[in-house]
């Protein structure tokens, strides 16, 4: 007799740091997958984003001294919309959800509200499909986090600072970093 695979979230601190370990496994069509690290609460701790394909359900585990508390999202995205990765991007003291949809090319960002994640539409980013996220990070000390984009072909960056509602292309940066 076999049981089912453990799922589980635990934390260990290892010479002052904390390290996060997710133990994901497969069964029956199911699959979890630790998606981002984050303030998604706005409560100054990171949480730990993870997402159920088979269900498309998207939660995150509030982590204390005495274990992990599971906080369900309200979340929806479309089947052709994926998820990029995470940033501040309107300075709330929380992490907003960044995706794409593989359609259009479009750029989305996910903001929380008491309701859950209302997903929003961000104009003035490219459209072109050779362009992927490098690096999310605050660039230009405005409290919000900004994306820089890169064409893998041939090296090209791009950044974009972002306000909340909008991103504007600051530059663009020719070969600056090496083709993969």
């Amino acid at each position: 007799m076999q049981s089912a695979p453990s799922r589980a979230i635990s934390r260990h601190v290892v010479t002052g740091t904390l390290a996060i370990l997710a133990a994901v496994s497969a069964a029956t069509q199911q699959s979890d997958a630790l998606s981002a690290v984050g303030d998604f609460d706005a409560d100054g701790n990171d949480e730990v984003l993870v997402y159920r394909g088979a269900g498309d359900e998207w939660a995150y585990y509030d982590l204390d001294a005495e274990g992990a508390t599971r906080q369900d999202l309200v979340l929806q995205m479309g089947a052709t919309v994926r998820f990029i990765g995470i940033g501040d991007f309107d300075a709330d003291g929380a992490a907003e959800l960044l995706a794409r949809d593989i359609e259009d090319q479009g750029w989305r960002y996910s903001d929380r509200t008491d309701r859950g994640f209302v997903e929003r539409l961000l104009p003035g980013m490219t459209r072109k499909d050779y362009w992927h996220v490098d690096a999310i990070g605050d660039f230009n000390g405005d409290q919000r986090d900004d994306v820089l984009l890169r064409r893998r072909d041939n090296g090209e960056s791009l950044y974009y600072a972002m306000d909340g509602t909008a991103a504007t292309a600051r530059f663009r940066v020719n070969r600056s970093l090496p083709a993969e």
